[in-house]
């Protein structure tokens, strides 16, 4: 009895797994469908995300607190080039 239900839940185990895959192979079926849609109908539009994802990601400048001098006269430095 104990071996027909392992071997149900592998049978199982096995289904859900073929379900999982199949499922991320049409999600990535889609995504290069729609790149390739993308670059025959748009190439400007196909360049300009693929440049947007290669790029590094932006951080923004933390802000100087308005008492710190040293900070302020740093960044000046910076700006000025020098």
């Amino acid at each position: 009895m104990t071996e027909l239900a392992l071997v149900c839940l592998a049978l199982v185990a096995l289904l859900a797994y073929r379900e999982f895959s199949a499922a991320r192979d049409r999600r990535e079926a889609a995504t290069e469908r729609r790149e390739l849609y993308q670059r025959i109908q748009a190439p400007e539009t196909a360049v300009l995300e693929h440049v947007r994802s290669e790029r590094p990601e932006r951080r923004k400048p933390r802000p100087i607190a308005a008492d710190d001098d040293a900070a302020f006269m740093e960044k000046r430095k910076e700006v000025a080039g020098g």
